[in-house]
């Protein structure tokens, strides 16, 4: 019995555990893609109108990830 309540206590320490640092994970990865809109969005005020989307995102992400 003593084992059950143990084992017990560990499962929901460690679920506990996940299910707060995955919600930090999910908010800072809220956070990041604000973040990225909020820069694309100001690129496009500064830059010339030939640039597009897909060339911004491709220029943040190749500065971020590289």
């Amino acid at each position: 019995m003593h084992t059950r309540l143990v084992a017990d206590a560990i499962r929901w320490v460690h679920e506990d555990w996940i299910t707060r640092n995955v919600a930090d994970v999910v908010c800072m990865f809220a956070l990041q893609v604000d973040e990225l809109i909020q820069s694309l969005s100001s690129a496009k005020d500064i830059l010339p109108p030939s640039y597009n989307f897909y060339d911004l995102s491709t220029i943040y992400l190749c500065f971020y990830m590289g």
